[in-house]
């Protein structure tokens, strides 16, 4: 019956995410300018896809313990990224939102960076680039989750996910970027700013494997006896 449950969820966040980019495809094409702003679809569309994955993870008992970890990750993420602020997209958090996703599954790591980016966001300032901060590190979260078992079997191929996993998330807030300050959406206005953030992108990712390969296993065996040890 849980299973069930499992699959129905993932069913609901598939299609969510279809119809997310349903409406990035209408926005492209200009059929919704008239109706709404772009701006206020996007939103709409990231507060629903939110709202159903915090729902999801609601969909679940979890005891003391394994609320007070994810309180406990949650909060490194979050410090992790105020105290590497000075240097622009290196911070640790991708990190371990990437290893909590790996070790204890979609659900837990989409959680920790929704609410990684809504707490650090706290200290550096929230505005209209919160709810896709929170949208790609939870993605980040629940896909590190959905290829876990091949993460934590093949160190490289971990390491190569942290580099992928900083450059879809630099993809995903270029298109904020592109939907929020174009006066239209164009697939060259956001290969160009793509261009642009390159550098970013890049220091994002290539630090994903710098910390991946450092402290990916000894993080992963640290949580995995915590997962052991408190039945999470």
């Amino acid at each position: 019956m849980a299973r069930r449950k499992s699959v129905s969820i993932h069913m609901v966040l598939l299609l969510l995410g279809l119809l997310f980019l349903g409406l990035l495809g209408m926005i492209s094409q200009g059929y919704l300018q008239e109706m709404i702003s772009r701006p206020a679809v996007c939103f709409l569309a990231l507060i629903v896809f939110l709202f159903f994955g915090v729902l999801w993870f609601e969909g679940q008992t979890y005891g003391a313990a394994t609320l007070i970890l994810l309180a406990l990750c949650i909060v490194m993420g979050a410090l992790g990224r105020v105290v590497f602020a000075w240097l622009p997209s290196v911070q640790p958090t991708s990190f371990i939102v990437i290893i909590c996703g790996m070790v204890f599954g979609g659900r837990f790591g989409f959680m920790v960076g929704v609410g990684a980016a809504f707490s650090s966001n706290l200290l550096l300032g929230h505005g209209p680039w919160s709810l896709w901060q929170m949208a790609a590190w939870g993605g980040m979260g629940l896909f590190s989750g959905v290829l876990g078992a091949y993460l934590a079997s093949h160190r490289m191929l971990l390491v190569s996910w942290g580099f992928v996993s900083g450059l879809l998330f630099g993809v995903g807030m270029n298109v904020w970027s592109v939907l929020t300050f174009m006066p239209s959406f164009s697939w060259g206005a956001l290969v160009t700013a793509c261009a642009t953030s390159i550098y970013f992108d890049l220091a994002h990712g290539l630090s994903n494997s710098i910390f991946l390969y450092w402290q990916g296993e000894r993080w992963q065996k640290l949580l995995l006896r915590a997962k052991k040890q408190y039945r999470i």
